[in-house]
């Protein structure tokens, strides 16, 4: 069922380049000649934009897809009001660096509030070494305006110590329709039990460090985080998570970041609004929407320094049939935006960690966890994000890890569990 049929009044536009040649090493506007759903009118394909008519809260969601066989680093931005001829690394970046010699899709996610005359544009990277073949998708789409939400940010810059976990001091919200930021103690305060959506990110200045952003519940490390990329050149990004939550009145979410060397997270910067820290809530109503959770209850022994696929075969939710435990991930029954989140429990041990979500086969979202050798540690590997997905697309889970022998992931509860979590907005 296309989305027209379903709900004509969708405030939402999709629009998606043809193939497309991506130089390596150059930051590249993306040109979109097509057009999957617009109701209201907002591509403006003259000038190659998506422009917003009405103030609200939006989901914007930018992919490509590398269709030839390749390694490298995969970046894709989301530009809000920025100019498209610039090579600065504006919007929101995801970097994905593949381990296997392979096609790959890559998306980013944002969660703004948008005025009328605000517009959004896509622009993609590699570092393969070659020209490579793409395929590009951006989708605009409002959040229902009777949602409850919150938004807020830091607009100086914070420098972070080496190898200490730190919470952002957010000190501006220009959104709080509940009145759930504390500004006092940085952090979102839950007034009311339910299901909430949490997005942050935080743009950092160099990236050959290993960082990561996480959200803290209660004043502990919460079973969800991005972890970034130990890169090898010096190359600014932002840090995105993701994280759908269960919460009660009483409950507080904070967001903290961390390096394993001293690095500055830029504040707000005028118009240039990439150069940010935010985080998001909004109240969702789960009920009325698709949602389902797939897990591994008992352990599985990972080989070293192979990519494996985790058998999945616990339905702890599903209101709507997506789940596939025979064949071990989670199958979408209808098209839309989705968020995702991935996350596994490893037992102690040493050696970079990798975890990804694969869409129909194919490697989709990653995320790298990089351990000092000489320290084993338990933990969790994560990784999330939002996505546009059609009926029939299925998801899987797989991990890797250098540890130098086989080790157990899983085996227990949150947050020691494995589970791939896939909701509809």
């Amino acid at each position: 069922m296309s989305i027209v049929e379903r709900d004509d009044t969708i405030y939402m536009c999709k629009v998606y380049s043809d193939s497309y040649n991506l130089t390596s090493g150059a930051i590249t506007p993306v040109t979109m000649a097509n057009i999957t759903y617009d109701k209201f009118g907002m591509f403006d394909k003259v000038n190659n934009k998506v422009t917003i008519k009405e103030a609200g809260l939006y989901i914007v969601v930018g992919s490509f897809s590398v269709t030839t066989s390749s390694i490298g680093r995969r970046n894709v931005y989301i530009n809000i009001n920025n100019n498209t001829s610039s090579n600065s690394n504006g919007g929101s970046t995801y970097n994905f660096e593949t381990i296997t010699n392979s096609p790959t899709e890559t998306f980013c996610s944002e969660l703004q509030y948008l005025y009328p005359g605000d517009y959004v544009r896509l622009r993609t990277y590699q570092n393969s070494g070659s020209t490579l073949a793409c395929v590009a998708t951006l989708t605009v789409q409002r959040i229902d305006p009777n949602l409850e939400f919150c938004i807020v940010r830091r607009n100086a810059t914070q420098s972070l110590l080496a190898a200490t976990p730190t919470k952002f001091l957010m000190d501006t919200y220009p959104y709080d329709t509940w009145k759930m930021f504390d500004q006092t103690n940085n952090r979102i305060n839950i007034k009311q039990k339910g299901t909430y959506l949490f997005a942050a990110r935080a743009y950092n200045l160099n990236a050959t460090l290993m960082k990561k952003i996480m959200f803290y519940k209660n004043g502990s490390p919460y079973d969800v985080m991005a972890v970034n990329t130990d890169g090898t050149a010096s190359f600014d990004d932002n840090l995105n998570i993701v994280a759908l939550m269960d919460l009660v009145a009483g409950d507080y979410i904070e967001c903290w970041g961390y390096s394993d060397g001293a690095v500055n997270y830029a504040g707000y910067a005028g118009s240039a609004n990439y150069f940010i820290i935010r985080m998001t809530c909004i109240k969702m109503d789960v009920s009325k929407k698709r949602y389902a959770t797939l897990s591994r209850i008992t352990t599985q022994n990972i080989p070293d320094v192979t990519l494996t696929k985790i058998l999945l075969n616990y339905k702890e939710v599903d209101y709507w049939g997506m789940d596939d435990t025979t064949n071990n991930r989670i199958v979408i029954n209808e098209e839309g935006l989705y968020g995702i989140n991935a996350h596994a429990y490893y037992a102690s041990s040493t050696g970079v960690k990798y975890i990804y979500v694969y869409k129909n086969g194919v490697a989709f979202l990653k995320s790298i966890y990089h351990l000092d050798s000489a320290v084993a540690a338990d933990g969790n590997v994560e990784t999330d994000g939002i996505a546009w997905l059609e009926a029939g697309d299925y998801l899987e889970m797989y991990v890797y890890h250098a540890n130098g022998s086989a080790i157990n992931y899983g085996g227990g509860t949150r947050p020691t569990a494995i589970q791939l979590h896939v909701w509809k907005f």
